[in-house]
């Protein structure tokens, strides 16, 4: 069964809460977290969106938190179609939806500085980024070329 957790969630979401902090809100956060639904959960209990000093070290922090990582949104197609495809590949990937986000447009500038870009999908796989769905390669060429699940298996994403 392929890992995964969609985060919905306001910067509050910090290191060490546990999966069930997912389900409901957590006691005194009122409905902060009201928003966020499981997906599947992730193997590790930490969350993805972590506390910063800057939005560069905190989406930094993002891309390193997980073997793959994305930036979506809810219902871009292309979100969509790349989420389906590491489900089929039964990849753990931890996604976080920037229109769910206060701070999205933020973390979008970030990664205009960082990737020269803004679109999303956004994938990194063990850090490196990979591009969209179709483009920058992307995890469909990759997929089609033979190059996706060995870089998901050396991220420890694919059994």
């Amino acid at each position: 069964m392929s890992l995964r957790r969609t985060l919905l969630a306001t910067s509050a979401v910090t290191l060490g809460m546990s999966s069930h902090a997912f389900l409901r809100p957590a006691a005194g956060m009122g409905t902060r977290f009201a928003g966020m639904i499981p997906r599947r959960m992730a193997a590790q209990e930490t969350g993805a969106m972590r506390m910063s000093s800057s939005m560069a070290d905190r989406v930094q922090e993002n891309i390193n938190s997980a073997p793959v990582f994305m930036y979506t949104f809810s219902t871009c197609p292309f979100c969509i179609k790349a989420k389906t495809l590491l489900d089929s590949l039964d990849a753990q990937y931890t996604e976080v939806q920037l229109d769910k986000l206060d701070e999205g447009n933020q973390i979008r500038e970030e990664m205009r500085s960082l990737i020269g870009r803004t679109s999303v999908p956004a994938i990194w796989i063990k850090g490196e980024f990979v591009g969209g769905a179709n483009d920058g390669p992307g995890v469909f060429p990759l997929h089609q070329q033979g190059k996706l699940v060995p870089l998901l298996k050396d991220a420890g994403a694919v059994a």
